[in-house]
């Protein structure tokens, strides 16, 4: 997305809210590019994003002003109101000029219980307005009139929407929870520093760490000092980390790409394992046969049938085999999972093995042939 930084200083008069004498020196200025799905499925809109450092004691915000509907018709009333982000693009709140109220249908403003469910429904990312087109909520262009839903034309929870006033929450929920999420965080990525990225990953907040490691990848930063605060990672069980920190070390240089790769299957964490070995699956960084060796006396003591599996599908795939790897493999045909055991004769069956080795497998096939 294209952001262009309009100025420090500003002076702000706009729909009856108040105007400073003084320009605020505390805000920065963007012009992004906005995707908003009730206006067009392809073609963005400029808007102007505000980041605002005036709090001596709160983190940094963003705020923007938007539609609060959007119409194809002059049926329905658009107010101007303005939405506030936190500096990781989570929603905060939504301020409405001096005497504007939301209004539902037939013109009945929210109620105190309306503005809290449209708090609540604003923060919900997963919200079934996420998936719903625009000619789903209103059957047409114009239907606004009364914004109100359409006959039986959508099924959304009823927790999703204010009722009378489906479209005003369809509209500003895209507003809050679409690609301006990610602007904001890119913006707030760019004003810290490396330090300050890496001891996000080091906070216990998983939101901070996925952030950190998020904009680490965007920004391309593989100092060892954050390769090494990445890998520290690898005991979290949470699976979106989890595949910011493969994305992380695709981006790497293929000596450190391996070298990351052999760290993580040193973690005993299962999901992460398994993501590091579809990576190198799926990798076209060459493995030597010293890594794939180390890596095959590894993983027959993990006793896992999908690393196994994925590590024959390498194996086959990338046509790197040899005796050292052939021995570690057939220590697996005396393990108690027959399985596991199966899947390793069948790759063994088409290798050449020496003689010592050959008589091994003949012996798993004399004592299992029928299950074979």
């Amino acid at each position: 997305m294209k952001i262009v930084v309009l100025q420090i200083a500003m002076v702000f008069l706009f729909f009856g809210w108040s105007i400073p004498e003084k320009a605020v020196v505390c805000e920065t200025n963007y012009v992004v590019e906005v995707l908003h799905p009730g206006i067009d499925m392809v073609e963005t809109v400029d808007k102007t994003l505000v980041r605002s450092t005036c709090s001596l004691i709160e983190p940094a915000e963003f705020y923007m002003d938007v539609e609060s509907v959007v119409c194809g018709d002059l049926q329905c009333r658009i107010d101007i109101i303005r939405i506030y982000w936190d500096e990781l693009g989570f929603y905060k709140r939504i301020k409405l000029p001096n005497g504007v109220e939301l209004e539902k249908a037939e013109g009945a403003s929210f109620s105190q219980v309306d503005y809290k469910k449209m708090d609540s429904i604003l923060s919900d990312r997963n919200s079934s307005l996420k998936d719903v087109q625009k000619y789903e909520v209103t059957g047409s262009e114009t239907s606004e009139g009364v914004d109100a839903l359409a006959g039986a034309t959508i099924a959304l929870d009823t927790k999703s929407y204010v009722k009378g006033a489906v479209w005003t929450c369809y509209t500003l929920w895209h507003w809050v929870n679409g690609n301006i999420t990610t602007t904001i965080r890119d913006i707030t990525g760019e004003s810290m520093t490396l330090n300050a990225l890496v001891n996000d990953l080091q906070e216990n907040s998983m939101t901070k760490k996925k952030f950190a490691l998020e904009q680490l990848i965007r920004l391309n930063f593989h100092e060892s000092k954050v390769t090494n605060a990445v890998l520290q990672l690898k005991f979290q069980e949470n699976l979106k980390l989890q595949k910011l920190i493969i994305d992380y070390i695709e981006q790497l240089p293929s000596v450190d790409y391996f070298e990351a790769i052999e760290c993580l299957l040193k973690g005993e964490n299962e999901k992460i394992s398994v993501l590091a070995l579809q990576s190198l699956l799926n990798t076209s960084k060459e493995p030597s046969e010293d890594f794939l060796n180390t890596l095959s006396k590894q993983l027959v003591s993990s006793n896992s049938f999908q690393q196994i599996d994925l590590f024959i599908r390498i194996l086959e795939i990338k046509e790197l085999v040899s005796p050292s790897i052939n021995k570690h493999m057939l220590t697996i045909l005396m393990q108690s999972d027959f399985i596991l055991a199966r899947r390793v004769y069948w790759f063994l069956s088409k290798q050449e093995l020496s003689k010592q080795n050959k008589n091994q497998l003949q012996f798993f096939y004399n004592n299992n042939s029928e299950k074979l």
